[in-house]
């Protein structure tokens, strides 16, 4: 990498010079070097962090209730198809009245919402009419309990579009 020359001075190579200030950009930009030897951040984690006008973005694929969106304060989210279903869930820490409501959506488009203790059962504890500007379930939540929600379209109404899902205590 280095090389004497006749004066006694280290001259270092010209490819060697540019190698070492490429290594170096990420320094002087402020980057840690650490940060390109660590793993992918995995999509949760990544959707977690992006806020739309004060809300979450969802994050795929919630399509599932076991790999449901927790829903904070509430979220940003996009049916795309008509087979597409949304998952979110809650788990409050006091007992008491819980109202979530679908907005965002146009009157015509017949999303709605639904709210269950077990996803793996039929049957829902309230569900949301499908048309209206302002679409709720409301329910009496148990402390330490899992509530899952659900946004779909009804009857497989064929249309893409965005939802608020906002939780009320």
């Amino acid at each position: 990498m280095f090389t004497k020359n006749p004066s006694s001075t280290l001259r270092m190579s010209k490819r060697n010079f540019l190698l070492a200030a490429a290594l170096s950009l990420p320094l002087l930009a402020g980057i840690p070097t650490a940060s390109f030897a660590q793993e992918a951040t995995p999509k949760k984690e990544i959707g977690q962090s992006i806020t739309i006008n004060g809300y979450q973005l969802e994050v795929e694929s919630n399509n599932k209730s076991s790999s449901a969106d927790e829903l904070n304060s509430g979220r940003l989210g996009k049916l795309s198809t008509s087979d597409v279903v949304d998952w979110y869930k809650f788990t409050p820490n006091s007992s008491g009245s819980v109202t979530v409501e679908l907005s965002g959506v146009p009157n015509s488009i017949p999303y709605r919402v639904a709210v269950t203790k077990d996803p793996s059962r039929s049957g829902f504890l309230d569900i949301s009419s499908t048309t209206g500007a302002s679409r709720t379930v409301t329910f009496i939540a148990e402390a330490g309990t899992t509530y899952y929600f659900h946004v779909d379209s009804y009857d497989n109404y064929d249309t893409s579009g965005n939802y608020y899902l906002i939780k009320r205590l």
